[in-house]
């Protein structure tokens, strides 16, 4: 019984030892592609890269989806998604999390910190929400130093989500829906069941819409963007 006893009180403070060193070591969890707007498998953008302004984003099969976004900050802009406009400087990014339904990045410098959540209600006890084709994209955005600072938002999405080859032509609209201001493109042919392969469906039309009250739109070649000023201060 002795022995017995000596024996495996050793193997436990081993195993205790190992335990506790593994889980010092631990690294923040980093998969191979972040999840950014997924639906199926046509509507599916991620982000290759340790930083979502290292690389543009992507379609699952490699290809360019390009999502831009850009935070000025008194007067001063910064990257936030995307690796264009090479001009402006991109915030450092101090965190990722990923959950089932939700991917979360943190950013900050010496004047704000900013969370960029990306959310797709994939909520299996829900077959409704579950079947909705939406991901959401939240901006929360608190001061850092304790002073109030002037802020604007600006996001984009490429009409490339929208066309199997980039000579396509596109046909956008604007529309509005109570305190939605919507944009919405597609292909001008909208040719149903006109190609095959993994990429786009050509016949979609995607929209995407803003909640806020003060937005200006753009529509360069391509492109779809929202300017929002949600709050003009943060503190």
């Amino acid at each position: 019984m002795t022995r017995i006893t000596t024996a495996v009180l050793p193997s436990l403070l081993a195993c205790a030892l190992i335990g506790g060193n593994l889980h010092a070591q631990e690294k923040p969890f980093r998969p191979p592609a972040v999840p950014l707007v997924t639906f199926n498998p046509f509507l599916s953008v991620w982000s290759e890269a340790d930083h979502l302004t290292d690389d543009v984003t992507r379609h699952w099969t490699h290809q360019p989806h390009p999502l831009i976004s850009l935070i000025r900050v008194d007067g001063r802009a910064s990257r936030l998604m995307g690796d264009e406009p090479k001009s402006v400087p991109a915030m450092p990014q101090t965190g990722l999390e990923v959950t089932p339904t939700r991917s979360i990045y943190q950013f900050q410098d010496a004047r704000v910190r900013v969370t960029l959540t990306f959310m797709t209600p994939a909520l299996p006890d829900d077959l409704d929400v579950f079947s909705w084709p939406l991901s959401y994209i939240t901006w929360t955005v608190q001061s850092a130093d304790g002073a109030p600072h002037e802020v604007t938002l600006y996001d984009s999405t490429s009409a490339a989500l929208a066309v199997n080859t980039t000579d396509e032509k596109v046909a956008w609209g604007r529309e509005k829906s109570g305190v939605l201001t919507l944009l919405h493109a597609g292909t001008e042919a909208q040719p149903v069941l006109g190609s095959g392969g993994d990429d786009h469906v050509e016949s979609v039309i995607f929209y995407y819409y803003s909640r806020f009250y003060h937005v200006e739109i753009r529509a360069p070649d391509r492109e779809l963007a929202f300017v929002m000023t949600p709050a003009s201060v943060v503190r």
